[in-house]
């Protein structure tokens, strides 16, 4: 109920199709509990998990989160340089969020919504998305070696150049989407998800095995 209130109080904005850049912040010294507009953390320390905290036209510079967040919303923000390992975002509201270099090794994005937001160069190596919305959304230079994507509805999804090595895909039809630019060597992915996914001719070779063909010499 509460993701829901969280959409809809989204839907009231004037929504932005990607992350501008606010023309004032005001530098933050503390974290208020509720709601949280037109601040700047710098190296700020996130010690506790966050708890259905809105935060609007925020930019967070090599801050570190150390608890989990439930039923947060972030809107037109960008993390830079930020330390998530390990963070779990559960029934996040995530919409024009900018995440750049930033350290995301096992972070989870579970049950949540994902829509104008872009993913540039960071670390996420066994990252995960589970049950997650990812709509009108652009991964570009990350590595996600080890990652999953389980459960997934994506719509207007960009893949640019990340490393896909190892990742697992489950439950989500990938019909449509182009990963001809990313590195896949031992995607693990069951045949009926590969179905219209489009790849390279190298890309194909690799996913000749999950098919069950075998090559004659």
């Amino acid at each position: 109920m509460k993701l829901n209130c969280s959409l809809q109080y989204i839907k009231m904005k004037q929504v932005n199709k990607k992350y501008i850049e606010p023309e004032m912040l005001f530098e933050a010294k503390e974290v208020d509990d509720t709601s949280n507009d037109f601040n700047k953390f710098v190296k700020f320390t996130f010690a506790n998990e966050l708890d259905n905290v809105s935060f609007d036209n925020c930019v967070f510079e090599e801050c570190t989160f150390l608890g989990n967040m439930e039923r947060c919303t972030f809107y037109n923000c960008r993390f830079y340089k930020c330390e998530f390992s390990n963070i779990k975002m559960v029934s996040a509201s995530i919409h024009s969020v900018l995440f750049e270099q930033c350290h995301m090794i096992g972070i989870d994005f579970i049950d949540s919504f994902v829509r104008y937001v872009k993913f540039k160069e960071n670390n996420m190596r066994y990252g995960m998305f589970s049950s997650t919305r990812i709509l009108n959304t652009v991964l570009r230079e990350n590595n996600m070696q080890n990652g999953n994507f389980s459960s997934i509805e994506f719509k207007d999804i960009e893949f640019i150049n990340n490393d896909f090595s190892n990742i697992e895909i489950v439950d989500t039809p990938m019909m449509d989407i182009n990963i001809a630019s990313n590195k896949i060597d031992g995607i693990k992915i069951s045949p009926a998800l590969v179905r219209g996914m489009i790849v390279t001719e190298v890309q194909a070779i690799e996913l000749i095995n999950i098919l069950g063909v075998i090559l004659d010499d």
